[in-house]
Formats: C-alpha cells, structure tokens, sequence
C-alpha cells in the first residue's frame, strides 16, 4: 500500500464514520467499516480502496462519484500545499504529466517557461518531490475540471484546512469585485491592472472582476497562474491598489492604512478592506488619534460598511471597505451602510463608488450619503450604524390621506362581543378519549397525503390555495397549471383538517375547500359517522404539547354527536371572532404606518378639526 492510498476523515466526517461504524447492518446484512490504517497528528487514516469498496456495498454515503473523487482526498503524508500549487503551476505552464519526470528534467522546462524566474523557478529547483506526490497531482488533475478546479479542491481539501485560511463568502467577494471594476472603469478601463497583496482574498476579487494583476508574492502570482488570472507588467506601477487588513489586531490595521493613503499618488486609487470596528465604527484615544489623521489627509473618497457574516472565520464581525484616491481634496467622503440595506445590488454599489471617486455631490446615491468630517475627526462614526441616503418622495397628500382612511374603515367599527350561553349539566365521572388512530380503523377518519409543491411556480392572480401557508406568505396557483404541474395531488375538501407532526404538532381548518397540501403535511377527513367536526378535532390537535409526536397517538374528546354539534357552532364563532380580530389587527399596523410615513413627509398634519365644517356630530342617546 502507497501513501496516496491512505484517505483521511475530511471526505467521511468523524460523525458519520462513527454512526457506520455502531450500525454494521445494511439491509439485513453484516458489513463493518474498514479498520483505520494509522494515524496522522491524531487523526485517523483510512485506505481508500477500502472505504471505496465499502461504499459501494453498502450504497452509503451521498457521492455516486465516491471513485473518481477520491484522489483528489487521498493526500500524501510527505505533501505540502505550495508543494502542490507548484506542481500545478508547472503543469499549467508546460502542460505535460508530471509522474515519471526528474527533478533535473522539471527544473528545465520552468526554466524554458519561466526564464526571469517570475513564478516558480526558484522554489522548482528547491523541490525534490517523491513519486507518491507526483502521482497524486496528476490524478488530481484527472479528477477536476481543470487546474483552476485542481488548486480549489487542494485548499479547501486536508493541506487547505492545515493553513486554516477562511475567506469571505462568495457574495462578499461578488460584491468587493464590482468596487473593483467600478474603479477601473474610472481609470480608463483598458490596461488597468491591479496592485494586490499576498492574501488569497485579492486573488478571488481580480478573478471575480477580471483584472490583471501585479504582485510581488509569488504564491499569489503562482495561484493566479493556475486560475487563469492574467499577470500585468511590473516595470510600470499600478494605478489601482488592494490591500486586506481582514484579521489584524486594530493598531496593525491603522499602521498599513496610514501607509497606504500617504504614500498614495496623485490619481491612484487604492481599496482598503478591514474590521468594522477600525475603519467603520466609534474609536477613542490613540487609535481615534491615528484613524483622523489618516482622513485628514483626505485622499478617503468612500466608506463602506459591509452587511455582516462576509467573513467565514468570524461571521458575527463586520467588515468595512475604504476607497481612496490619490490628491483628491475630499472633505465630506461618502458612506454607506450596506447591512441596513434592504437588499443589494453590486451594479448600484459601484455607480454609488463612480460618483464618489468622481466628485459629483449633486447626484443621488441608491446607499450612500456625505459624512460629517466634523463628527468623524471629533471620534465619531466614519460609517454610523443604519445610516442611508435621503429619499425624495413625490409629494401626494391624497395617498397619504387615503391610506389613513382605508385603515380607520375597520379600526373606527365597535368590534362585536362574542358570548357563548352555557349552562350546569350532570356531568361525568370519567372524561372518555379517543385516538385519532382508533377513528381511523374504525373508518371514521381518512388520511390522506400531501404532495411535494414547487412554490417557484405560484401565481398572485391564482385560486388554488397551498396549505400551511408558507411562511413567505400566502400561495396560490393557477388552477391549470396547479393541474398540468400536479395532476395526481389531492385537493381538500370543505371541512377538512390540515396537519403536521414536526416542529410541533398543528393543523388548520379548510372551510373552503380545493386547496393542495403541501408536504409534509397531511389531510384529515372525518367521515358523517365520526361524531365529532372538524374544528373540535383541529382544537383538539393545537392543544397537544409542543413536542413531535406521531399522529396515530393524538386523542380527541368523546361525546354525544348533539354536544358535538353545538360545541362546533360555537368553536366556529370563535374562530370568525379570532379571524376579525387579526384583521383588525393588521389594520392597526397599516394606521400606525400611514400615519408616520405621511407626518414624516409632510403630507399630513394631526392638527385637524374632529369632524368636517358643516357636519353635525352625532349626538349620544338620552
């Protein structure tokens, strides 16, 4: 058995492992999980051809490509990630295999390849790599969709994870990246390449903006090699910059961007990317020292606060991106607080940067608005918290007045009393149960399933009720669709009960009828002999304990069926009392929001007259 052979927990997780490990049962036959081969640094290692055999008897696992992805897993004890990524890179660069080569004869070809030593010669002559790990590269490389593919797989893989290097999500770097490119269009566009650092994030934002890059970390520039982002010219200096100062203690921040926006030159650009709690929030003492003479230099064109859980190591912390622009003279910069945005649209963030970096004051910004220098340097917030631009509303009274009325329709009705007569009867000795299982071997109840629902398909015009209502709000479908897309779901029928078992046990009353369920919910349908309706039954079933439990065991009360009868005639004036006061309710939400917006725009006043000139109040009964 080979090194390469020998796969370790990362693909499996320890878990899972350890629950097919207690569980050697599949299908009625005996099958134990391979025996770990060794261990490395405390973690267990398996051979591969045995787990791979393993699942393939079993039918575990949720891989069906478990064979061909597991060389990519399968790592060599001795490898070591830029080992790798250099292997790689000289695959990329003269396209051959690497098993069977020499170290003298790879030492020849990076040399015809990379002849000024810009990428990889120098560690290629220092890398004497044995043939487990030049075997394993090539399988990788057999086993990804391409080499961009390959060096993904390697560093979120084992050698990945030993770095311990978490990056921000996709959607961060989506969004950082159209900053980027809004910058470069401001430059001229063409030609413009990008300074980076040594850190992975600026290599995903200039992949994601297709930008060259400059960079005199030649891991970076290996790794940029590997995916395909081009390497600009370092004789002539860059006029767009990126630097992350993403998990640095505050006083290494303030140091980088205190360099960075002095030694900024007249129409360079660069982009600071960082703690909220430096770049954003409120500082005092040395640092608030520090940061305001840093915007005293006011070269600081734009402030972003970044919506929080971008950065996977710490997705509680905030992030923060400054632009700034050499010599520009900007006394009020513009800031934005992305996380208060209801949603975010990169294209609007990067016109937002073009209008800061240009200058124009007059232009309405979709997140951002001007800062208070004054406030900033005095230790306040360069990015206060919720802070948005300010909104121009066409004046129109009439709607404002109109949405108060519309409301005051149902919030100005007395609500009617709900009375229910009762009175003393004999009574029981015993209070008589019967299980919804019971009812239904006895007929008197029928199950009936619900359907897996796509709610992508849902129209707001439809007719076809889906139940439970979705937490998103009601769905409906057109009922020709609803019928081409789900001709066998059953549909309800006026009076039956809706229900779930999980998270807690609940279930809805369908007065109506002809709506779809959607799974995994579930139909109830009392049959004429149950002696019970469906609004008791319902009741019965939200009064359970809130734990999952099988609904064979829920039980409802026994009684006569003219006792029935009344208590539903009156479980159902409940329920229209309880459906008025949600209406109501919803009212009273529309009037407090009307009432605000329209005092907050200036088109209403509360300084009004209690009744219309010319009408008579009416008067109250003697």
């Amino acid at each position: 058995m080979t090194l390469q052979d020998v796969a370790d927990l990362a693909k499996v997780r320890r878990a899972v492992v350890s629950t097919w490990r207690n569980r050697p049962l599949v299908r009625g036959v005996s099958h134990p999980f391979p025996a770990a081969v060794g261990q490395v640094d405390g973690q267990e290692r398996f051979d591969v051809s045995d787990v791979i055999d393993y699942l393939k008897r079993t039918g575990r696992g949720n891989n069906p490509d478990i064979a061909d992805d597991a060389p990519t897993v399968a790592t060599p004890t001795e490898a070591t990630l830029e080992d790798v990524v250099t292997l790689l890179a000289w695959h990329v660069l003269t396209g051959e295999d690497l098993a069977g080569t020499s170290h003298a004869y790879r030492v020849r070809r990076g040399a015809e390849c990379d002849p000024d030593d810009r990428i990889l010669l120098r560690e290629l002559s220092h890398l004497h790599a044995t043939d487990a790990v030049l075997d394993y590269t090539d399988q990788l490389l057999a086993a990804s969709f391409g080499a961009s593919d390959s060096l993904q797989r390697v560093e979120t893989g084992r050698l990945g994870r030993a770095v311990a290097a978490r990056n921000l999500t996709a959607a961060a770097t989506d969004l950082i990246a159209s900053v980027v490119r809004a910058c470069a269009v401001y430059l001229g566009g063409d030609g413009v390449t990008l300074s980076v650092d040594g850190t992975q994030l600026s290599l995903d934002v200039a992949g994601e903006a297709a930008t060259a890059i400059v960079t005199t970390e030649r891991g970076i520039a290996r790794r940029a090699l590997i995916r395909g982002v081009p390497l600009g010219e370092s004789a002539r200096p860059p006029l767009l910059s990126f630097t992350s100062v993403i998990g640095r203690d505050p006083a290494d921040v303030l140091d980088v961007v205190d360099g960075v926006v002095l030694d900024l030159e007249a129409g360079h650009i660069a982009i600071v990317v960082g703690p909220a709690s430096v770049l954003a929030d409120n500082l005092s003492g040395p640092l608030q020292s520090r940061r305001a003479s840093a915007l005293r230099v006011e070269n600081v064109v734009a402030a972003l606060r970044l919506p929080r859980g971008c950065w996977r190591e710490a997705h509680r912390q905030s992030l923060a991106l400054w632009v700034c622009l050499g010599s520009a003279g900007r006394q009020r910069p513009v800031v934005a607080d992305l996380g208060a945005a209801d949603s975010i649209a990169n294209e609007d963030v990067a016109a937002d940067i073009a209008a800061a970096l240009s200058g124009d004051a007059g232009r309405a910004f979709r997140y951002g608005r001007l800062g208070d220098v004054t406030t900033i340097l005095a230790g306040g917030a360069l990015v206060p918290r919720g802070v948005q631009p300010p909104r121009m509303r066409l004046l129109n009274a009439r709607d404002h007045v109109e949405a108060v009325h519309a409301a005051t329709l149902t919030t100005s009705v007395p609500l009617g009393p709900l009375d229910v007569l009762v009175q003393p009867s004999p009574g029981r000795l015993q209070v008589a149960q019967r299980s919804l299982g019971q009812l239904n071997a006895e007929g008197k109840l029928i199950l009936k399933r619900g359907n897996r629902i796509d709610l992508a398909f849902t129209d707001p015009d439809g007719t076809v009720n889906v139940l439970p209502e979705p937490e998103s709000g009601p769905a409906r479908f057109d009922p020709v669709d609803a019928e081409h897309r789900y001709p066998r779901s059953g549909r309800t029928n006026p009076g039956d009960v809706v229900f779930v078992e999980h998270p807690r046990p609940q279930a809805w009353v369908d007065v109506v009828g002809g709506s779809m369920v959607a799974s995994p919910a579930r139909i109830l349908r009392l049959e004429a002999i149950a002696e019970i309706g469906p609004r008791l039954l319902a009741a019965a079933i939200n009064r359970l304990p809130a734990t999952p439990s099988e609904w064979q065991t829920w039980s409802v009360p026994v009684m006569s069926g003219t006792e029935a009868l009344r208590l539903e005639a009156a479980l159902a004036e409940v329920d229209a009392f309880e459906q008025e006061l949600r209406r109501r309710s919803a009212a009273v939400r529309d009037l407090t929001t009307a009432l605000i917006d329209g005092v907050a725009a200036g088109a209403l006043t509360l300084d009004a007259a209690s009744m219309t000139v010319g009408a008579v109040a009416p008067q109250r009964g003697t």
